[in-house]
């Protein structure tokens, strides 16, 4: 923590695919890195999950999912609410089963603005979708919604993610993770 009001700073803040050269580079530098609260990432270059998995287990500084939102350029990938809602629950549980400590997004709540049900435009020119939409003046609450949801509720602070493995009938295309909660449950 530095300066007045224990400023933490966060590095990288950026593309899981380049992560560990990022990390690397800083993290393995005594000075640059007592600096150095935690790391950031953003999902949009995929998975890389690997890269996760490397930071959080060689360097002793807490890993955060700072960013991560679907966009009009995500619609040949994630057609739907579900499929978005899906991405999500992916994202998240692929960060958090890799050592990541907590995960936000970029928007939570936007104005629909577009025919493909986005808003926007962002700081880039980009019209995107979030977990709740204001169409006519009224909210309008998406499964994206209830599935981050679904982690802000069930992994309260302090909870402690361990490896999930499926097995059995059908279980090839499952995803989940399994945590303790401060409360013991």
């Amino acid at each position: 923590d530095f300066g007045e009001g224990g400023k933490k700073i966060m590095m990288f803040d950026w593309n899981k695919d380049s992560l560990v050269d990022w990390a690397d580079t800083i993290l393995s530098d005594a000075e640059a890195a007592k600096y150095v609260w935690g790391v950031g990432l953003h999902w949009y270059s995929g998975d890389f999950f690997d890269q996760v998995w490397y930071v959080s287990h060689n360097y002793d500084k807490p890993v955060l999912g700072t960013e991560g939102c679907n966009c009009d350029y995500d619609l040949p990938n994630y057609p739907d609410d579900w499929s978005r809602a899906a991405r999500y629950a992916h994202d998240i549980i692929g960060d958090m089963t890799n050592g990541v400590i907590g995960w936000t997004d970029w928007n939570l709540l936007l104005d629909v603005e577009t025919q493909s049900g986005s808003g926007g435009p962002n700081h880039a020119g980009n019209n995107c979708f979030a977990q709740i939409h204001v169409v006519g003046g009224e909210l309008e609450i998406t499964p994206s919604y209830y599935a981050y949801g679904h982690f802000s509720r069930y992994l309260t602070p302090g909870s402690v993610v361990f490896p999930y493995t499926a097995s059995g009938w059908g279980s090839s295309n499952v995803e989940g993770l399994s945590a303790r909660r401060p409360d013991g449950s």
